[in-house]
C-alpha cells in the first residue's frame, strides 16, 4: 500500500466518467454524468460520493468554497456544499449549460453551446444570461490571468474574450 501521500483511489462509476476534475485542497471532485453522482477522493484514498446531481457536468470550486456544476440537458447550475448538501438552480432561459468556471469577479461563469450563449451566476444564485449577436456556439471557458472570461467560439472557429470590469 502506497505511504498516505501518494495514495490513489480508482473511482469506477456505473455511467461514463467525466473528464472534468477539481481539485479541492489536493482533494479531487469528479462528476458521474447520467447518475446524478459527485464524487471526491481524499488525498488517502477514501472515496465518497454525493447523489442528487442530475446530469452534472462540468465542475468548479467556487468563491465560497462550494462545488458548482452544470448539468447540461438539466438546464440548471447547480451547487453541493462540503456536507454534501445538493442545490439546482434552473435556468431563466431554456438552455443546456455546459462548461463553468469560477472568474476573478467573484462570479461563475457558464457556457451554453446550442443557445449561442454565455451565463452567469452569483453565489446567491441569481442567473443571468447572455446571448450573442452571432451563433458562435460557445465551448469550453476559462477565467485568464487578465481577470478576464475566455471561451472557444466553435461555430466562428475563434476564441472569445469576455471583458470583465475591473
Amino acid at each position: 500500500m502506497p505511504p498516505p501521500d501518494q495514495a490513489a483511489a480508482v473511482w469506477r462509476g456505473g455511467a461514463r466518467a467525466r473528464r472534468d476534475w477539481e481539485d479541492l485542497q489536493h482533494d479531487l471532485a469528479a462528476t458521474e454524468p447520467g447518475n446524478g453522482v459527485i464524487g471526491r477522493i481524499a488525498t488517502t484514498g477514501q472515496l465518497t460520493t454525493f447523489s442528487g446531481a442530475g446530469l452534472a457536468g462540468s465542475i468548479t470550486t467556487g468563491p465560497d468554497g462550494n462545488l458548482w456544476f452544470a448539468t447540461g440537458f438539466d438546464q440548471n447550475i447547480g451547487r453541493i456544499t462540503p456536507e454534501g448538501q445538493v442545490t439546482l438552480f434552473p435556468l431563466p432561459q431554456a438552455g443546456t449549460p455546459e462548461d463553468i468556471v469560477t472568474g476573478a469577479d467573484g462570479n461563475l461563469w457558464f457556457t451554453e453551446f446550442a443557445a449561442s450563449r454565455i451565463g452567469r451566476i452569483k453565489t446567491s444564485g441569481v442567473i443571468r444570461q447572455t446571448r450573442s449577436k452571432d451563433s458562435i456556439e460557445p465551448e469550453g471557458i476559462a477565467s485568464g490571468p487578465d481577470g478576464n472570461i475566455w471561451f472557444a467560439e466553435f461555430q466562428a472557429d475563434a476564441i472569445g474574450e469576455l471583458i470583465l470590469p475591473k
